[in-house]
């Protein structure tokens, strides 16, 4: 038997504040993967909205305008996942052209907040994400890998590369 078990929290800490019993934890605990918050892998959201488009069956009959990706891109995503295929689909269905735009997300994500990234490539989001997540990291690169779900090589060029 295999037990595959998910949280948000950190367990170490749980298990130090007396919240989460020891044990359990050791016998969990065989092979931990880290699994980023969506907000933390931005770049992975035009291949989940095509994923999305594929598996609802009309990848080549609607399609998202290039600013309406952009502000998928932007958007923060605090439901994660489920909240993106959630929103694919609530566009599918009330969509009145085979065109999803920037007017469509706006009604379909009513929490939306305009950002500085709102307008930006997704180079400038991915920018802007990469210098949020060093800010909150205190500069620390190795933690900085670890919130972002890349390998330290990848940090370096991209800090190389956007001249953060």
């Amino acid at each position: 038997m295999r037990i595959v078990a998910a949280t948000n929290k950190d367990l170490n800490d749980e298990v130090s504040k007396g919240n989460f019993r020891e044990d359990l934890f050791y016998q969990l605990n065989v092979v931990p993967l880290y699994l980023p918050a969506l907000r933390e892998r931005k770049e992975d959201i035009p291949l989940l909205v095509e994923h999305f488009l594929t598996k609802l069956e009309v990848k080549n009959k609607i399609n998202f305008s290039n600013e309406a990706l952009l502000k998928m891109v932007s958007y923060d995503w605090p439901g994660n996942i489920r909240q993106l295929q959630n929103t694919i689909t609530r566009l599918i269905t009330l969509a009145r052209t085979n065109l999803i735009t920037v007017e469509d997300i706006t009604i379909a994500l009513p929490d939306y907040e305009l950002g500085q990234t709102d307008n930006q490539s997704l180079a400038g989001a991915e920018k802007e994400h990469i210098k949020k997540i060093l800010n909150e990291c205190g500069d620390n690169q190795l933690k900085t890998t670890k919130m972002l779900g890349i390998h330290r090589n990848t940090l370096a060029r991209k800090i190389k590369e956007f001249n953060l």
